[in-house]
């Protein structure tokens, strides 16, 4: 599993900054690689009458001011700071590029305070991994890893041990839905067995899965639920909630077709709704992004 090297961490000058700067010293034994944090602040315009001083010196002493107002040894000998001008989604996936983060941080804001729009876009369109960290502060612990036994499911799979492996007190559930196929009807049972059958599947698809992927069915619980495709999101959102999940992770392999449509759907729809756990859509970095770049501006 990638290591997390290089992180970039999106800005904005709200209440969000404060709770992306704590989970990074709250939560500093998840990141025992790290060698850079770019504290990174998008404006789209510099030229500013309004004052004598330049913008973006101003405007950087302020980026300081909020990361070292914690001071934390670790993070300040991690630190460092860019505000660069322009339109925020353009300037955000191209140095995330330029700096080949493994990781990029964002905050989600209070429904009030924002769309998430530029949120999920970033999510979209990145070629790293995401971390999107909710209004609130948290040490992670409880984590709910989203399972549907694909490839990549087994790289979401393998950062939910790396990051348990972290915890002082780890406590990993594997979260797996089924669907009832259109069709059972053909099979002569009802849906209530269909249901069972479905479930006793799951099961076993969940043990060969850890077999497959090498991975002790003690580190992980299971948990496997019944959804239609419309509650997918509600329903992790909903076992997060109920299990106290300090974090949801969820996977994806890049920027192929399949993905963009999961990421279009069920993981657009978990960043605009979860307002409780840390969300982390673990990406195979640089992979099969290449048709995609021609969607780069849309």
């Amino acid at each position: 599993m990638r290591k997390v090297h290089r992180i970039l961490v999106a800005l904005d000058f709200t209440e969000m900054d404060q709770h992306l700067i704590n989970f990074l010293v709250r939560n500093q034994n998840l990141f025992t690689d790290l060698e850079q944090v770019y504290f990174t602040h998008v404006e789209r315009t510099l030229n500013s009458e309004e004052s004598d001083e330049p913008l973006d010196e101003m405007l950087m002493q302020k980026v300081k001011d909020e990361v070292f107002s914690l001071d934390d040894t670790w993070l300040r000998s991690k630190a460092n700071f860019q505000i660069i001008e322009g339109d925020p989604l353009k300037k955000l996936l191209h140095w995330s590029e330029i700096k080949k983060v493994d990781l990029l941080m964002v905050g989600r804001k209070k429904p009030e305070n924002g769309s998430g729009i530029l949120m999920q876009r970033l999510a979209r369109k990145i070629r790293t991994s995401v971390l999107v960290i909710p209004p609130r502060d948290i040490e992670i612990n409880k984590i709910l890893v989203s399972l549907d036994f694909s490839e990549h499911a087994e790289l979401a799979l393998k950062k939910a041990l790396q990051i348990a492996g972290c915890t002082t007190n780890p406590d990993l559930t594997g979260y797996h839905l089924f669907q009832i196929p259109s069709g059972y009807t053909k099979t002569g049972k009802t849906y209530e067995e269909m249901k069972v059958i479905m479930a006793q599947n799951a099961e076993t698809h969940f043990t060969d899965f850890l077999k497959k992927c090498k991975v002790s069915s003690q580190k992980i619980k299971p948990c496997i639920e019944h959804a239609k495709f419309a509650d997918i999101a509600d329903k992790v959102i909903q076992a997060s909630h109920e299990l106290k999940s300090d974090m949801i992770i969820i996977g994806s392999k890049g920027q192929t077709f399949a993905s963009w449509v999961l990421l279009g759907s069920i993981a657009e729809r978990l960043i605009v709704k979860n307002d409780e756990a840390a969300l982390l859509i673990v990406k195979k970095k640089n992979e099969n992004f290449g048709f995609w770049q021609a969607f780069k501006e849309f």
